[in-house]
């Protein structure tokens, strides 16, 4: 009975802290205005959650909403990686819904992305098969993108890495877009999209796989003509402080060195592109076996123990003979 009791004690306090924490973020989150701080750098690879997917951290209004984009835009930043480029990752991208359902991303990887049914279809630049073409950021670049009428170019450190005629090298995109299409549907799409993300939004978004592991700088989203739209961004301080914790205690722990298989040519699935990992090391399944040996063998001398006292007491000289003979 006072197992029991005792059972039920310790289910109701496990209830009450959950309940307990819940109620703490939703306060946290109630309270957001007085945190907001103003910051140079933009960390993507932290987030709140710490399974399953996360969720966007960084969530703005599209600064194109409303905006003539007829002649075209540009999005620029300064990207500094922490760790290797995850091709699905995110480092920005702009979403829409309802009848401007879509997304236009861009990845750690270079991978420029644009998804919207109803305007064009999509397009899938520098990515086959969701393995990396070029690494363009490498250990650091200032990356501008300009989407035009006519197209989009992709520069690194005022070099050209890309543009729209990537789209006719089936080794190196795919999708409804090809070099010569008319880009000016996208253009209507990015006018009318509800929200800017940054490290979040491209179409994977899981947790210990996805991040973008970059350091966001010197961001600017503008106009053709050179109109600048945006380029300060706020944060809610005690909201990140919370995500730093929360990644701290799953990335460190399990990152452990990648390689990122680079598309030749000669791959046709993301499977037939893995190559394996050369390590050292040894196998742990005997420790394990040896542990789990010496916690039964413990559990049944407990359980003797404890069910079975009155035989050790009652008959000491008995089992001191016993042995004798």
């Amino acid at each position: 009975m006072r197992n029991k009791v005792l059972i039920l004690m310790i289910c109701t306090l496990l209830l009450a802290g959950s309940s307990s924490a819940v109620v703490s973020g939703e306060e946290a989150g109630s309270a957001a205005a007085p945190n907001l701080v103003t910051v140079d750098t933009i960390d993507l690879d932290i987030h709140k959650e710490t399974t399953g997917q996360f969720t966007s951290l960084y969530t703005y209004e599209n600064p194109f909403k409303g905006q003539d984009t007829s002649k075209g835009v540009t999005i620029e930043f300064m990207a500094v990686p922490t760790w290797e480029p995850a091709p699905l990752g995110t480092i920005f991208s702009i979403m829409g819904s309802g009848d401007y359902d879509g997304r236009l991303y861009f990845t750690p990887a270079s991978y420029l992305g644009y998804n919207a049914a109803n305007f064009g279809g999509y397009f899938d630049a520098n990515i086959k098969d969701y393995l990396l073409v070029e690494d363009y950021i490498k250990e650091q670049a200032s990356i501008k993108i300009e989407i035009v009428p006519t197209g989009f170019k992709v520069f690194a450190n005022g070099e050209l890495a890309y543009d729209q005629s990537i789209l006719d090298d089936e080794l190196r995109a795919a999708g409804d877009f090809k070099g010569t299409s008319d880009f000016t549907p996208v253009l209507n799409w990015i006018a009318n999209a509800d929200t800017l993300h940054f490290g979040y939004g491209s179409w994977w978004n899981n947790v210990n796989a996805d991040e973008a592991y970059v350091q966001l700088s010197d961001i600017r989203f503008g106009l053709a003509d050179g109109t600048v739209l945006l380029d300060k961004f706020v944060v809610d301080e005690a909201l990140i402080q919370e995500a730093v914790e929360s990644s701290e205690s799953i990335s460190m722990k399990s990152k452990v060195s990648l390689t990122i298989p680079a598309y030749t040519g000669e791959l046709t699935s993301a499977l037939a592109g893995t190559k394996a990992v050369d390590y050292e090391g040894f196998s742990v399944i005997p420790i394990v076996l040896i542990i789990v040996a010496v916690i039964l063998i413990l559990a049944i001398l407990i359980i003797v123990r404890v069910t079975k006292p009155a035989i050790f007491k009652r008959h000491p000289v008995k089992l001191r003979k016993s042995g004798v003979e």
